[in-house]
């Protein structure tokens, strides 16, 4: 039944390979493993961060309970983390030469728009104050007779 919060679901936990869009269940110690539902879940370095949800063992149909724990899963090894040490570099990966080259050519590029910005900037308020600086209208005897 859709409503039903109590039965657990099995396998309680796949993987999806993007490369090949194949799912598997990985061999997965379920000691100490949450057997959540409605769970939030996100991904940092090698470990998967699961967080809160609803603890179908623990509830009925009349009662909801809900978790407030965290669990951590390494997706290396699959197997659930009991301590983690956020200071620890989960990536020993350094900047490439490409993408450091390619943040100079941004700066670059950014730094001539600028640039040729005020440049025409310039030029077109000196235009514009040469263009108005002479009268529009050369005023003549003949002119100031017929206003008169």
């Amino acid at each position: 039944m859709w409503n039903d919060f109590t039965t657990p679901v099995t396998p309680y936990i796949s993987k999806l390979d993007t490369s090949s869009w194949m799912w598997s269940i990985p061999n997965l110690s379920q000691i100490n493993s949450p057997q959540l539902c409605f769970h939030s879940a996100a991904l940092y370095g090698n470990y998967t961060i699961i967080a809160f949800g609803l603890n179908p063992f623990l509830s009925s149909n009349s009662s909801l309970v809900l978790s407030n724990n965290l669990y951590i899963l390494d997706i290396k090894n699959y197997t659930w983390v009991t301590s983690f040490n956020p200071n620890q570099s989960t990536s020993t990966q350094t900047p490439s030469s490409d993408h450091f080259n390619n943040d100079w050519f941004i700066g670059i590029v950014v730094g001539a728009g600028i640039v040729l910005l005020c440049i025409f900037s310039v030029v077109g308020f000196l235009l514009y104050k040469r263009k108005n600086q002479y009268p529009k209208f050369i005023p003549t005897p003949w002119h100031y007779c017929y206003l008169n």
